[in-house]
């Protein structure tokens, strides 16, 4: 069966279903017009997305971080934030992916492609998402060498230290989760480099993304995963937090 990255239905689609037939009808959401769009979590610049991801990309040592929340705190109304999913389908919706365009398949790409156009030059979380953010490249036999340099440059900047320990996001094509001595294995079909997940992370990505998990390893399927990493101090790459989609 051909692999087609397509979702029944988006955020946002449900009236475009028809109501008497189609399980995926929703009616329009009514709106009061309370939050205006300068709170909202995604928002669409010219230049790309904007985005509040409700996961930090730097976590500090206890005392700098507890002046963060603190200082916060005294503010008044403040931007929402997205969760992982709510991003990952949102980015899907903006790179046009949510729709057919006729081909007889559509593999990972053409989604890499409407993807990384979608991003642009936007911000996340205040940081430039090409800095925060990489989106796999397919696999080019030809261009190997340099879609490898990319990754690894962009994972070299992931450099934990004792004041500073960043997180950064990978948006690709899961392959495999095995499990190992001290939790899971992760694999993406995109690149040969392995990251590591604990057991709870992956116990709550089982509960959060059935559908999607349930299809890992099924040559039918293809599953989309937008993985939070951080490097150990040994210095291995581990995924903190993910969102998993077909």
């Amino acid at each position: 069966m051909a692999s087609f990255f397509l979702s029944p239905r988006w955020p946002d689609d449900g009236p475009n279903h028809d109501e008497t037939s189609c399980p995926f009808y929703a009616a329009v959401p009514s709106k009061d017009g309370r939050v205006p769009d300068a709170l909202n979590a995604i928002r669409q610049w010219p230049v790309g997305l904007n985005v509040r991801l409700d996961a930090s990309l730097s976590v500090r040592t206890v005392e700098r971080s507890a002046r963060a929340e603190s200082s916060s705190s005294l503010t008044g109304t403040t931007r929402r934030t997205a969760p992982r999913l709510g991003f990952l389908q949102r980015h899907w919706l903006e790179a046009g992916l949510n729709v057919w365009q006729g081909r007889s398949t559509r593999g990972w790409g053409q989604c890499d492609a409407q993807l990384v156009a979608a991003l642009g030059d936007g911000k996340f979380n205040g940081k430039s998402i090409q800095e925060v953010l990489h989106v796999m490249r397919r696999h080019d036999e030809a261009n190997a060498e340099s879609i490898a340099a990319e990754f690894n440059a962009f994972l070299d900047g992931i450099k934990t230290t004792p004041q500073d320990s960043p997180h950064r996001l990978v948006l690709g094509e899961l392959r495999a989760v095995t499990p190992s001595r001290y939790g899971f294995v992760v694999n993406l079909r995109q690149t040969k480099r392995t990251f590591f997940a604990s057991a709870p992370v992956v116990e709550l990505s089982t509960a959060s993304f059935r559908s999607a998990w349930a299809m890992i390893g099924n040559a039918s399927a293809r599953v989309v995963i937008l993985a939070v990493v951080e490097r150990t101090r040994d210095g291995n790459l581990r995924i903190i937090d993910l969102a998993l989609q077909l």
